[in-house]
């Protein structure tokens, strides 16, 4: 199925799935190794990666694109530094990346405020029966640095790209349940 193609600055959930004989990517070496390959290519002029999630077998991304190309190039970007990243860091060749990236373009308040949640808190819904400890944060991700959460304030200055599109600065605050807890599952009703 074709790409949605957008004409302006968009705030956009992307999800990447590796192919099942990649290690597992939460593990401490792989998880550094994406987590610089991410840094490396978050700041573009077009294109900015502005928080993400790392999950044992996929990525969560909440990035801004100046229109469908640039997220396009972007991506494609990322995925070939996080690709050779997470090969160099467990001795393997080949593909890593299981098929092409899903994206779903954020339009409103509460699709961009569920979105963050989603992809901040994502390692609460992975944890099964093992909950983690209340106030956790992920530290694969950047929920530590976001200040958002209604009972969490951020550990120090944001490092990572800041969002410029009026929906990822302010505008999800305005989303239904404005500022969410650090404690939600999503997916699950609060």
């Amino acid at each position: 199925m074709a790409r949605e193609r957008f004409s302006r600055p968009a705030a956009v959930h992307v999800t990447a799935k590796v192919h099942e004989d990649v290690p597992n990517l939460r593990t401490r070496e792989v998880a550094r190794k994406v987590a610089i390959a991410l840094w490396l290519g978050a700041r573009r002029e077009d294109f900015r990666l502005v928080h993400f999630s790392i999950q044992s077998n996929h990525l969560h991304l909440i990035v801004e694109a100046s229109d469908w190309r640039a997220l396009s190039r972007g991506v494609h970007a990322l995925s070939v530094r996080v690709a050779r990243a997470i090969n160099r860091a467990t001795e393997r060749k080949g593909k890593v990346f299981a098929q092409r990236y899903h994206a779903h373009i954020l339009r409103t308040p509460t699709q961009v405020r569920n979105a963050l949640r989603y992809v901040l808190n994502n390692r609460r819904r992975h944890q099964g029966q093992r909950q983690a400890h209340l106030g956790w944060v992920d530290p694969l991700s950047t929920a530590c640095w976001f200040d958002g959460y209604r009972d969490r304030e951020p550990n120090e200055a944001n490092p990572w790209p800041t969002a410029r599109t009026f929906l990822l600065t302010t505008g999800w605050r305005r989303g239904r349940g404005g500022r969410f807890s650090v404690n939600d599952i999503p997916g699950k009703r609060r």
